[in-house]
């Protein structure tokens, strides 16, 4: 299943600390505190400097004798240094050579950085990560997708005029994102319980020549995590579960490796498990991980998990009786008024589903025509981990569910909108609570979700202010991060208006 965070995962995992878990404390009290995001290296950009210049260079024997001398045991993995090579000489020629470091961030102990082409006027973006045994040589490289000017959010900071201004720049802004081909999907905001604003653009089936209107199915990838945190705090609610409970103890049936049995469903919830996330289907996921053991000791670091959803899944179905997809539909779905949102079978035919148009895995600057995702979700079907199909109204209709109480009571929603762990992504200071992420949006605080991943033609994101104040729910059948970057703007203007 696609995830939000389907970025490099160093090994081990970047992020380490001790979580204070209180056992016997009642949901609203169950928090935790995260540690800070470690700095950036200068090693990291130095590195990311060599590299564009060897690439840039188009010498064989250079890159090889690069690759060698940087390239830590760790960052071969599974690709050979041979592969490697490919790589880096596929980008020489597909940039034209001319490659330049342009905006350095910090992310765990290394650094996201753009290598500028700039005889084609685009960008890529690359994790790297050096070893801390070695600052000179690479614990982590990896390829994370195209950047383009068209792509860039060309959106004001604030717009005085009110609602009026804002709808108006955002129409503005959806048309000029789909003439050039970097956005389709639908765009949703509501604003004091009222949708304020709802349109789509792009094309839902290309081939069939069926555009995308505002109540279009798109796939939610890992945005639907957030329907099975809501209903383990649920289960929490109504005594038939605590966080603290241990996984082993919930799944007794399965036999666990020692090492995995001190995994609480905190640790699930808030991706500290140690757990992998497999693509696999959710019947064998969980016998297999009981038995493998974490890669790490449980609430120490984090790592996304989509394994460790699958798990809430099952807990889900075990301590309630029902299954996973009828529980939600029961409990969630049908109280928050999300009737267009369900677990549909991706290869199944379905009245207004959006086919997902991806990126080939090749094209690194994104000049090539996207292809449809459908062999790649061909019997695939949504899980505890992700992948439902929903409208944009069904996730405005989320969000107001969860501020009126009508899924969970505040101080549920509280803990599980409580900032923890600082989140990998595109979105400074973005931090994961249970289920959810919190950032910062417009000078208050805002929660919410996102799923994709690049190369799956899935991108979707939900952010609602703490208030309840205002909305925004963006989907779309084109690949991260234009959504989800699309979707933080917007909420940050409607934070602001007068």
């Amino acid at each position: 299943m696609p995830d939000r965070h389907r970025h490099p995962r160093p090994r081990p995992p970047r992020l380490a600390a001790a979580l204070a878990l209180i056992a016997s404390a009642p949901l609203a009290a169950q928090t935790r505190s995260a540690p800070p995001a470690p700095p950036a290296s200068a090693w990291s950009a130095r590195l990311g400097r060599e590299l564009a210049r060897v690439v840039s260079q188009g010498d064989s024997a250079a890159l090889e004798r690069f690759l060698a001398a940087r390239l830590a045991p760790s960052a071969l993995g599974d690709r050979p240094l041979a592969a490697h090579r490919e790589l880096w000489r596929t980008i020489h020629r597909q940039s034209g050579g001319e490659l330049a470091v342009r905006g350095v961030r910090p992310l765990g102990h290394g650094t996201l950085q753009v290598l500028w082409a700039g005889r084609i006027d685009r960008g890529i973006e690359i994790f790297l990560e050096p070893d801390p045994a070695d600052s000179l040589r690479i614990r982590w490289l990896a390829v994370l997708g195209p950047v383009s000017p068209a792509a860039e959010i060309r959106l004001p900071d604030s717009v005085p005029g009110g609602e009026g201004e804002l709808l108006a720049v955002v129409e503005r802004e959806l048309e000029r994102l789909a003439a050039a081909g970097e956005f389709s999907g639908v765009v949703g905001m509501a604003r004091r319980g009222k949708v304020l604003f709802l349109r789509g653009v792009g094309w839902a089936n290309r081939e069939a020549g069926i555009p995308v209107g505002p109540h279009t199915r798109f796939h939610l990838a890992s945005l639907g995590k957030s329907l099975t945190a809501v209903a383990i705090g649920q289960l929490v609610e109504r005594g038939q579960l605590r966080l603290d409970d241990s996984v082993a103890s919930l799944l007794p049936e399965h036999d666990w490796h020692p090492e995995a049995r001190g995994i609480t469903v905190r640790h699930l919830l808030e991706h500290t498990s140690g757990l992998g996330q497999a693509d696999s289907a959710p019947a064998g996921i969980v016998a297999a991980v009981a038995r493998a053991g974490p890669a790490f000791a449980p609430g120490t670091r984090w790592a996304y998990s989509n394994d460790g959803y699958e798990m809430l899944g099952a807990i889900i179905e075990k301590v309630s009786g029902e299954p996973y997809a009828e529980y939600v539909a029961r409990h969630v779905l049908a109280p928050a008024g999300m009737r267009d949102t369900d677990f549909f079978p991706a290869d199944t035919a379905l009245p207004n589903r959006a086919i997902g148009y991806a990126r080939r895995e090749t094209d690194y600057f994104g000049r090539e025509p996207r292809e449809p995702n459908t062999p790649r979700l061909r019997g695939k079907r949504g899980t505890a981990a992700g992948g439902a199909y929903a409208t944009v109204p069904d996730l405005l209709r989320f969000a107001d569910a969860l501020h009126r109480g009508a899924l969970l009571r505040r101080a549920t929603l509280d803990t599980l909108t409580t900032p923890g762990w600082p989140l990998p992504g595109p979105i400074p200071g973005e931090r994961y609570g249970y289920g959810f992420s919190v950032r910062a949006v417009g000078g208050t605080r805002g929660f919410g979700n996102g799923g994709g991943g690049a190369n799956w033609g899935i991108c979707s994101s939900l952010i609602t202010l703490a208030d309840g104040s205002a909305t925004v729910a963006v989907l779309s059948n084109g690949d991260p991060p234009v959504c989800m970057q699309l979707a933080h703007r917007l909420a940050g203007l409607l934070a602001r208006l007068p």
